[in-house]
C-alpha cells in the first residue's frame, strides 16, 4: 500500500496542522459522530480502516476529537471495517452528548491526545510499508 492511498479523516485542527503535507487529510467540520459517519460512507465504497475508530482509552463522550487512518480503495465492503465503524457509531451515539461536559479548558489537551494516538498509527504504518 502506498502513502498516497492512505487518508486521515479527522476533526482535530492540531492533526490537520501537524500532519497535512505528509499525509492526505480529510478535515471534517463537526463532532466525533460526524467523523464516524464520514468513515462509514467511505467503508461502504470499499475503503478499509487502518486504525481503530475508538483507539485509546478515552470514551467518545470524553473528547470531541477523533482521527482515523484509512486505506482508500474502491470495491467490496470490508466486513471487519464495517462492523468496527458501526460499533463505534453506536458507542458515539450513547456518549457524544456528554462531550461538552468535559470540554471546558481542555481542548488543547484533547487535541494533543488524539494527535498522539494517530501519530502512533502513522508510525506503525510506516514501519510496515
Amino acid at each position: 500500500m502506498k502513502k498516497q492511498e492512505v487518508l486521515i479523516v479527522t476533526n482535530n485542527p492540531l492533526v490537520k496542522e501537524k500532519i497535512e503535507g505528509n499525509y492526505n487529510i480529510d478535515f471534517v467540520e463537526g463532532d466525533i459522530l460526524n467523523v464516524m459517519e464520514k468513515l462509514r460512507d467511505m467503508i461502504h465504497k470499499g475503503s478499509v480502516l487502518l486504525t481503530h475508530p475508538l483507539s485509546g482509552s478515552i470514551k467518545p463522550g470524553q473528547t470531541p476529537y477523533k482521527s482515523v487512518m484509512v486505506h482508500i480503495v474502491e470495491g467490496d465492503v470490508d466486513a471487519d471495517s464495517l462492523l468496527m465503524i458501526e460499533d463505534a457509531i453506536d458507542n458515539c451515539k450513547k456518549f457524544v452528548k456528554r462531550a461538552d461536559e468535559f470540554r471546558e479548558g481542555t481542548d488543547e489537551d484533547k487535541q494533543f491526545i488524539d494527535f498522539t494516538l494517530i501519530s502512533s498509527g502513522i508510525e506503525s504504518f510506516e514501519a510496515i510499508k
